[in-house]
């Protein structure tokens, strides 16, 4: 009942609060971001957590009315439509000026704009859209390892029927390739459900159907995960993905001028989804597009060029993650430059190492989420700090082989606070994972 009478409080000051916004012709959402904060700053304020069921029908729904409230289903319908390519402005340099679209009646319309920007993702129709113009795409690198993986939600079954000695709350089965090339993870969501996904390379790629999953689970290096999903109840069916090629259109070597369109995110840069890298990476680069717009303006005929650029060079980082990782799998399709030659060995002994140790572990997890550049793995401090717990004799190493469960007391061995802030409850540290 405090949370109720609570959640119907906020939801009163929220009223308030948007009619004095409008009665002082204010963006409501900065007068209630600001409420926010200075509750947040107020002393003896209960934590109340909400059920995302909850939080889901009285906060994103009302925002969801509202938007549809003001928008227009005439502008709606009026842009409706399949995108067929791009305008030229007649005469003088090469410009877009607007997209065709199909239309109802037939044939195409254009639809006018200064800056057209194609962020329609992996299945961009750029290329196509050039070649129609009389230009030559750019040059596109792909790397394809082959990969697939399928995922499959279930019910967790009661208490009673855990094992006693199942210590854990979730759990990650590495690949040992050549020899294992498949892998996967459990772990529990809402409600009481628990989510597996699996993954294999090249012939080992997960099945579809529900009668081949669990003999493909009890091929891993070891069965606690098809043990544990033995154990569970069924709740949807087998979901497969195939389509995971890393694909790079370089546009920042396009020796073609263009000017008023520009290709962003995935339609620009695909990663093999597994890796988790496209959501961060398109709100990265949209930052960059806003900064290049800012310093040339958004009619600039060098925006183009300059974005494509700015974009490669910070791409350069999540591509090499992700094909570098991809390319250490023998299936992978593709050349791998020099530079992934190189640094393999040094790489190897870099993941070797955090599995043992949480500070190479958190810096990892840093770069993969964005939040530093991959350069950092590549300081001469860490390099000395990998090179250190390499050549030492006394560092103890994780067990490659059989792949067991470690008891639960020594899942939080000599971790340092900081790791233990971000990952309280987890259910397996980095050194004792089953990989």
């Amino acid at each position: 009942m405090a949370v109720f009478e609570l959640v119907l409080t906020l939801l009163l000051v929220g009223a308030v609060l948007a009619a004095l916004a409008r009665r002082f012709n204010v963006p409501y959402p900065a007068l209630l971001a600001l409420a926010g904060a200075a509750l947040a700053l107020l002393p003896d304020v209960p934590s109340v957590t909400l059920d995302p069921k909850l939080a889901l029908t009285l906060l994103v729904a009302p925002v969801l009315l509202d938007a549809a409230f003001d928008s227009s289903p005439r502008d709606l319908k009026r842009n409706w439509r399949a995108v067929t390519g791009l305008a030229l402005a007649a005469g003088g340099p090469r410009r877009v000026t607007g997209i065709r679209c199909s239309s109802k009646r037939g044939g195409d319309t254009t639809l006018a704009g200064a800056l057209a920007v194609d962020a329609s993702g992996r299945g961009s129709k750029a290329p196509a859209w050039l070649r129609a113009l009389g230009l030559e795409p750019p040059e596109e690198i792909v790397v394809d390892s082959l990969i697939g993986y399928a995922s499959r939600w279930y019910e967790a079954p009661p208490p009673g029927r855990w094992p006693q000695n199942w210590w854990w709350k979730g759990i990650w089965v590495d690949p040992v390739p050549p020899a294992i090339q498949k892998g996967g993870a459990l772990f529990p969501v809402e409600d009481g459900q628990l989510l597996l996904t699996v993954a294999g390379l090249g012939p080992d790629v997960p099945p579809a159907d529900e009668a081949s999953l669990e003999a493909f689970l009890r091929g891993f290096r070891t069965t606690v995960l098809a043990d544990a999903v033995a154990l569970a109840k069924p709740i949807s069916k087998v979901f497969s993905y195939r389509q995971m090629p890393n694909r790079w259109r370089r546009f920042e070597r396009w020796s073609e001028r263009l000017a008023g369109f520009v290709v962003i995110g995935d339609s620009a840069c695909a990663f093999n989804p597994i890796y988790a890298q496209g959501m961060s990476v398109a709100a990265c680069v949209a930052g960059i597009l806003a900064d290049c717009c800012r310093r040339s303006g958004p009619l600039s005929p060098q925006l183009p060029s300059a974005f494509a650029k700015a974009q490669a060079k910070f791409l350069s980082g999540p591509w090499a993650l992700a094909t570098g990782a991809d390319f250490r799998n023998s299936t992978t399709a593709g050349r791998p430059p020099l530079a992934n030659k190189l640094l393999a060995p040094y790489l190897d002994a870099f993941f070797e190492t955090a599995f043992d140790d949480p500070t190479l572990s958190i810096l990892f997890e840093e770069v993969s989420q964005m939040l530093r550049p991959a350069t950092a793995m590549m300081h001469p401090s860490v390099v000395a700090r990998v090179l250190m717990r390499r050549l030492n004799p006394f560092v103890r190493r994780r067990p490659r082989d059989p792949a067991v469960l470690p008891p639960a007391a020594l899942v939080f061995h000599d971790l340092p606070p900081r790791w233990l802030e971000r990952h309280a409850g987890a259910a397996v540290a980095p050194s004792f994972s089953e990989s």
